[in-house]
């Protein structure tokens, strides 16, 4: 299962690459934490850190945390991580701004001991 989908990623950033930023496409920012505290309270505290620092940047279309859905145990479902944030700009440049952003880098700063690896899925989201 992991092989697939090491193999879908590296065809998606292929694709990616090949593709220049369409011009009325939003940009998602999807990010998935593997964190170091097993229990759910710590997850639910985790997501409340997420909304301080990373919710309300300028260019922020939605925005969103949640925890994994223990009960989605299909072969297709991921399983290795605790956590998401899902974050929709209005922009690529909007996400750019919001990664060097002062709340960004000091949740990163203070938060980074409590997971025990981040993955990101960025993506052109077109209306």
């Amino acid at each position: 299962m992991r092989a697939w989908i090491i193999a879908a990623a590296v065809i998606l950033a292929g694709c990616a690459t090949a593709q220049s930023e369409p011009s009325s496409a939003k940009f998602s920012h999807f990010v998935l934490f593997d964190l170091a505290a097993e229990d759910r309270a710590a997850h639910e505290a985790f997501t409340k850190t997420l909304d301080t620092y990373l919710k309300g940047h300028p260019g922020e279309v939605s925005y969103a945390t949640g925890l994994r859905a223990a009960d989605m145990s299909r072969e297709v479902n991921l399983q290795d991580y605790d956590v998401t944030l899902h974050i929709v700009f209005e922009t690529k440049a909007a996400h750019d701004v919001y990664q060097t952003a002062e709340r960004h880098l000091r949740f990163i700063d203070l938060h980074k001991t409590e997971w025990t690896s981040v993955r990101v899925v960025d993506t052109y989201v077109v209306d």
